[in-house]
C-alpha cells in the first residue's frame, strides 16, 4: 500500500507545475518544455522518484522539498506561483511530513529557513504581493513552532525573527500585514523563551566567543547558500512586461543615512504609499545573494556609521524601518529592508563551531526526545539553537526600547516593550547571568527613561515591564528597585501641569500592585530603611501615601483612594504576619503538649514492667 503522504506531495506538485505552465502559456502563447525549464525539470525528477517508492520516509526530506524551495528562491516566478510553493511547504510542515528524527532533517530545515527568508518573486500589485508576504509569515511561524523547528540553528532563528521584524516595521505595507507580523513575533518570542529552562548557561570561557556567533545586523547572504541559488536564466515565468523592465527598487538609503544593503537587495514589493510602479519589480524577503560586501565589512561599516549617528556608548542596531514618514514620502524604494540582517560570516561560524555551547549539541525537547546533531555542511556542524540566539534576541528587543536612539520610533519602542513583556511572562530570566546582566544595565535604564515620556501607551507598557522585573528578580535588582520607587514617588508628587493626571494614577496603581506582593513591604523596610547606605524608602513612601490618602480640598479623587488602599495593604500585611505568628506559636505549643503527654503515658508502663 502506497503511503498517503506521497499522494499529498504529488498533489502539491501538480498544483505548482500547473500554475507555472498556465502563466507561461498566457505570457508567451507557447507551452513550456519540461526538459528545458529548470523548475519543471526538477519537479519531473521528483515525480519519477515518488513513483518508484512506497513510503515517503524512504527519501530524504531535502529530495521532495528542493523543487518547491527552488520556486521560492527563483527571481523569475510571479507572486502567485511563489505563494503556491509557500503554501505547499507550509502544508508539509503542518502535516508532519518531515520526520524530526530523520538524520537529514536538520539540513532540510536549514534549507527551508534560508529559502523562505530569502524568497524572491516578481511583484505585480501591492495586494497580491502582500498575500505572498503573508504566506511567508505563515511558513516562518509554522517552521519555528512545529517540533522540527528544534533543529534550527541559532543563526536561522535570528534570521527568521528578523524577517518578521522587517515586515512589521515597514510602514508602506498595510496595517493588516504589519499586525500579522506582530502577532507572529509574539508567538515566536513566547515559544523561544518558554524553552529557556531547557538550555544551560555556557561556561565563562565560551561566553566571549559565542557572543559574536549570532548578531542581528546588516550583512549579505552567507557564502554557503550562494552556490545553492539557481543560476540566472531568461525570465520565463514573469507576468506582463519585458525582462528588461524587471528591476530592484531598493536603491534608497535608510532614514539614518546608513546603507544596510547594496542597491539591488531588499524585499521589494509594489509601493503602496508612494508612486505606483507600472513595471514588475523583483521582490525579496531577505537579501540579494549577489551582494559583494562580506559580513565582516558590513559589520565594521555599520559600527562606524552608528557610532557617529547615536550617543556615545550606544551599541543598539540601526532599526530604521518605519523610523518616520519623511523618508517613505520621498523614497522611491519599496523594499522592506530596514531591519538588519542576521547571519554571521562563514569564517566566524567555522571558528566558533567547536567552541559552541555543549548543551546545544545535546538537546532534549519537552517530550523527552534527545537530539544529538552532528550533521556537517561546508565544514560547520548544524547545532540546534540554544541560549546564544535567545540572548541576542533579548539584546535586540532591549535595544528597541532605547528612547534616545533617533532610529527607534514610538511604534518600534512599543513593539519592543510588548515582546519583552511576553519574554518576561514566559521565562524566569534570573538564573542566566548573561541575560541578567542585560536586565540590570540596558533594560532598566531604558525603562526608567521611558517613565519620563508623555506617550501613555509607552508609559503603561514600561510600568508593566518594571513590575514583571521586580516581582521575580528584585533580589538581583536592589539598587534598580530603589531607583524605580523613587521615580514613582517623583511622578506622584510632581507639580508639573503638563503631566497628565492619569500618569499619577497609574504610578499609584503600580505602587499598590508592588505592595500586594507577599512580604514585599517587609523586604523594603529591611533592605533599605535598615541599610546605612540606602534611603528610607518605606518611611518616605508611608509619609507620601498618608499625605495623599485624605483630600485637602474636600473633593475625593482616585489617587486618594489608591493611596489609602496602599496604606491598608501595609496594615493587612502586618496583620497577616501577626496572625501567622500566633498560629505558628499555638501549633508549636500543641505539639509540645502532645509530646509531654506521650512521655507521661510511657513512664507508668515502664514502672509497671520493672515491678513485675
Amino acid at each position: 500500500m502506497v503511503d498517503k503522504n506521497i499522494y499529498i506531495v504529488q498533489g502539491e506538485i501538480g498544483t505548482v507545475v500547473g500554475a507555472i505552465k498556465r502563466n507561461s502559456r498566457w505570457n508567451t502563447h507557447t507551452p513550456l518544455d519540461e526538459e528545458q525549464d529548470p523548475l519543471l525539470s526538477s519537479f519531473a525528477q521528483l515525480k519519477d522518484i515518488l513513483n518508484s517508492i512506497k513510503e515517503l520516509a524512504n527519501v530524504e526530506p531535502n529530495v521532495f522539498l528542493r523543487p518547491f524551495l527552488e520556486v521560492v528562491r527563483s527571481e523569475d516566478t510571479t507572486g502567485p506561483i511563489t505563494g503556491l510553493a509557500l503554501t505547499s511547504v507550509n502544508k508539509f510542515l503542518s502535516y508532519g511530513l518531515i520526520d524530526a528524527n530523520h538524520e537529514a532533517a536538520a539540513e532540510a530545515i536549514e534549507n527551508m529557513a534560508d529559502a523562505v527568508t530569502h524568497a524572491r518573486f516578481v511583484g505585480t500589485d501591492p495586494a497580491s504581493d502582500e498575500v505572498v508576504l503573508m504566506k511567508i509569515l505563515q511558513v516562518l511561524r509554522t517552521l519555528l513552532l512545529t517540533p522540527v523547528g528544534a533543529h534550527l540553528t541559532n543563526e536561522s532563528v535570528c534570521e527568521i525573527m528578523q524577517s518578521c521584524f522587517r515586515i512589521c516595521f515597514e510602514i508602506r505595507l498595510s496595517e493588516l500585514l504589519r499586525k500579522s507580523a506582530e502577532h507572529t513575533l509574539v508567538d515566536m518570542v513566547q515559544l523561544l523563551f518558554s524553552r529557556l529552562p531547557q538550555f544551560k548557561e555556557e561556561a565563562k570561557s565560551f561566553i566571549g566567543a559565542n557572543m559574536k556567533m549570532v548578531k542581528m545586523r546588516a550583512g549579505g547572504m552567507s557564502e554557503k547558500w550562494k552556490k545553492q541559488k539557481p543560476s540566472p536564466r531568461p525570465p520565463r515565468h514573469t507576468g506582463r512586461g519585458s525582462p528588461s523592465q524587471s528591476a530592484h527598487l531598493s536603491n534608497n538609503k535608510l532614514s539614518g543615512g546608513v546603507p544596510f544593503m547594496e542597491p539591488g537587495s531588499g524585499l521589494s514589493t509594489s509601493d503602496s504609499a508612494g508612486s505606483s510602479v507600472s513595471s514588475p519589480s523583483t521582490a525579496d524577503s531577505g537579501l540579494d545573494p549577489g551582494s559583494k560586501a562580506t559580513s565582516r565589512e558590513d559589520l565594521s561599516d555599520l559600527e562606524q556609521s552608528s557610532s557617529a549617528a547615536t550617543t556615545p556608548g550606544t551599541e543598539t542596531p540601526r532599526l530604521d524601518a518605519a523610523s518616520d514618514g519623511r523618508r517613505s514620502e520621498r523614497g522611491q524604494s519599496t523594499s522592506v529592508e530596514s531591519i538588519p540582517e542576521v547571519l554571521e560570516d562563514k569564517d566566524s561560524l567555522t571558528e566558533n563551531s567547536d567552541s559552541a555551547s555543549v548543551h546545544d549539541m545535546d538537546y532534549v525537547n519537552p517530550r523527552g526526545v534527545r537530539f544529538t546533531q552532528s550533521t556537517q555542511r561546508d565544514g560547520a556542524s548544524l547545532i540546534p539553537y540554544g541560549l546564544p540566539c535567545l540572548r541576542e534576541l533579548f539584546r535586540f528587543l532591549i535595544s528597541l526600547t532605547n528612547p534616545h536612539d533617533r532610529h527607534n520610533t514610538d511604534a518600534m519602542i512599543h513593539m519592543g516593550l510588548q515582546l519583552l513583556t511576553v519574554a518576561l511572562e514566559s521565562a524566569h530570566i534570573a538564573p542566566y547571568q548573561s541575560l541578567l546582566g542585560l536586565v540590570k544595565d540596558e533594560l532598566c535604564r531604558h525603562l526608567f527613561q521611558l517613565l519620563n515620556v508623555e506617550r501613555m501607551n509607552l508609559y503603561t507598557a514600561s510600568i508593566r515591564c518594571c513590575f514583571l522585573l521586580f516581582e521575580s528578580m528584585r533580589c538581583h535588582l536592589k539598587f534598580q528597585l530603589e531607583m524605580y520607587l523613587k521615580k514613582l514617588m517623583d511622578i506622584i508628587t510632581s507639580e508639573n501641569v503638563k503631566m497628565p493626571y492619569e500618569m499619577k494614577e497609574m504610578a499609584l496603581e503600580a505602587l499598590v500592585q508592588l505592595w500586594r506582593i507577599p512580604s514585599f513591604v517587609t523586604e523594603v523596610y529591611i533592605n533599605y530603611d535598615c541599610d546605612f547606605y540606602c534611603s528610607n524608602l518605606f518611611e518616605d513612601l508611608t509619609k507620601l501615601l498618608s499625605k495623599n490618602a485624605f483630600p485637602v480640598s474636600g473633593q475625593l479623587y482616585t489617587t486618594h483612594l489608591l493611596s489609602l488602599e496602599a496604606l491598608l495593604t501595609v496594615i493587612d500585611s502586618t496583620e497577616a504576619h501577626c496572625q501567622a505568628k500566633v498560629l505558628n506559636s499555638a501549633a508549636e505549643q500543641d505539639q509540645s503538649t502532645d509530646t509531654v503527654l506521650a512521655e507521661g503515658q510511657s513512664s507508668p508502663n515502664e514502672n509497671t514492667q520493672t515491678t513485675t
